[in-house]
């Protein structure tokens, strides 16, 4: 009798003895996953007292008193560790706990005045509105360990690309034969003009997203297709220029250009002088402005940025993306002299860089000359000053401090605006997108590279540039922080400076002489000459 006809071996006994031994193996590993969710089962802490009498308290009482209602960023307590240096497992663990806390501390506000607006996934954050009495009551909360305003900021923008490229060395990469090809740098801006003839009618931009709040206190509406708050369906990425025109606020359209001159200058070739420095570069648009009704402007909130942070991790962890870098042109307006690590997008930008992800975010157009503008001011971050390239020197908006990064060309920059043409921007929002587009040449040449590596090759290259006489171009004057050797970039430099990993010796199939043959083997911004820097790095 054959197994077929046999009884012990019928087709529904052999369905089970197969359940039976995919349990086997599957129990043991879901035991040891509930012993590790328990043993590292967060335990709500007692509610923190001190954030009643605390300065930020007060500041946030007197705004929710005068505008009813606010948007809170709350900070949880939970242990963080960027994800990419957690094991699957440990990630999954750590997700569960954010998740736990988030949930334990949204049960003790069902009966307040305070609604939970969202919640992060690998961040211990999320967003509440609350009124005074909500404020009062979460600050009280067990769980929670901190709370900011979840406030607005504005593109960072106030020479051509022909003479910029070259002045960082962008020309010699491209002899070489880097482009950026295989790279993809995430704009998290106003939104691209995905169709424009730089992007070759949108087929180098490789994924969209859009992050967009409507919040009547601060007279803010999502540009979101659709009015949505969030979507990454396509065309979600798309510029806000139509969006802010359909709710009859043309004044913003200006704003609504930022994101793809910045896109133009990381990776835009229309096939004239205005070719981006990274051209073979794919782009991932991401629109994470809202507009402002009250002044038609476009700004972005904290949190939808970072819900942004998160979107490219996904798109990292969905392994079919190799992102290079992340280029935010936007941020506040107060100055730091040393670094703000108590942001709240700061877990973020770590998670993307323990994954070899840099953020690369401009300092500021407020002509400081003690420090930089959030978020540029994160440790975690890579920050980047304004130059301008006739002359090597700082230019006079750009804000500069010690903590400052990297210099780059950020004056009279000539790249891709919406209506498929061009136009000139200045300011550190145009310098960013030049050290984003460089991130991505160097990691084409060198894809083992981490940001550590990539930042050092950048900074001990770089021309050095004294911060002692500024070029005069607003109403800042010509008068320099004092700050000296600061790194202007120079790519071709960086990339040899990088040491290139030695290759694996493998062997190879070898066919052993045995009578039977056996092969073995092993193994800011209106496109104007005008310098002035109109759309300035503002909090509000």
């Amino acid at each position: 009798m054959d197994r077929r006809e046999s009884p012990r071996f019928s087709r529904n006994n052999y369905r089970h003895f197969r359940l039976f031994l995919r349990l086997g193996f599957a129990l043991p590993l879901f035991t040891v996953v509930l012993l590790l969710v328990g043993r590292h089962r967060p335990v709500v802490a007692q509610a923190d007292p001190g954030l009643l009498d605390s300065p930020q308290y007060a500041d946030l009482l007197a705004l929710a008193s005068e505008q009813n209602t606010i948007r809170v960023i709350v900070q949880l307590d939970t242990n963080f560790t960027p994800i990419g240096e957690l094991s699957s497992l440990a990630e999954f663990v750590q997700k569960w706990q954010i998740s736990s806390v988030q949930s334990a501390v949204s049960r003790q506000l069902d009966s307040t005045n305070a609604t939970v607006i969202r919640t992060f996934a690998t961040v211990p954050y999320m967003v509440v509105e609350v009124d005074a009495t909500g404020l009062a009551t979460l600050a009280t909360t067990p769980g929670v360990i901190a709370l900011a305003e979840d406030r607005l900021e504005y593109p960072t923008e106030l020479h051509e690309l022909a003479s910029s490229v070259p002045k960082i060395q962008g020309n010699l990469a491209w002899n070489a034969n880097y482009s950026g090809a295989g790279q993809a740098v995430a704009i998290i801006d106003t939104g691209v003009e995905t169709t424009h003839d730089a992007f070759d009618n949108g087929n180098r931009v490789v994924a969209e997203a859009c992050f967009s709040t409507t919040y009547a206190p601060n007279n803010t509406l999502s540009v979101c297709p659709g009015g949505v708050s969030s979507s990454t369906a396509t065309g979600a990425g798309v510029d806000c220029t139509d969006a802010v025109l359909a709710l009859g606020y043309s004044g913003a359209t200006s704003d609504c250009s930022h994101g793809t001159h910045v896109a133009g200058i990381v990776a835009g070739d229309d096939g004239s002088s205005n070719i981006g420095v990274a051209p073979g570069a794919d782009l991932i648009a991401i629109q994470a402005g809202s507009l402002i009704t009250s002044s038609s402007r476009v700004s972005f909130y904290q949190s939808d940025i970072i819900y942004a942070l998160e979107y490219v991790l996904a798109l990292h962890n969905s392994g079919n993306y190799t992102i290079a870098a992340v280029n935010m042109s936007l941020g506040g307006s107060t100055e730091y002299s040393t670094h703000c690590d108590s942001d709240a997008r700061k877990t973020a930008i770590d998670n993307l860089r323990s994954v070899g992800i840099a953020t690369i975010i401009a300092s500021g157009n407020n002509g400081y000359t003690s420090g930089i503008a959030a978020p540029a001011c994160i440790s975690s971050a890579i920050s980047v000053g304004a130059t301008s390239d006739a002359n090597d020197q700082i230019v006079d908006f750009s804000n500069v401090g010690s903590i400052l990064d990297l210099l780059a060309p950020g004056l009279y920059i000539d790249a891709a605006v919406p209506g498929n043409t061009t136009g000139q921007k200045s300011g550190t929002s145009m310098a960013a997108p030049h050290v984003a587009g460089a991130w991505a040449l160097i990691r084409q040449a060198v894809p083992s590279a981490s940001v550590d590596e990539i930042l050092t090759a950048l900074q001990s290259t770089g021309t050095l540039i004294d911060d002692n006489t500024r070029v005069n171009v607003t109403s800042y004057g010509d008068t320099g922080s004092g700050v000296q050797d600061i790194p202007r970039i120079n790519i071709f430099s960086a990339i040899q400076a990088i040491p290139t990993p030695t290759p694996t010796a493998t062997a190879t199939a070898t066919a052993l002489a045995t009578a039977t043959p056996t092969a073995t083997a092993t193994p800011t911004e209106t496109p104007t000459s005008t310098p002035v820097p109109t759309a300035t790095a503002t909090e509000v």
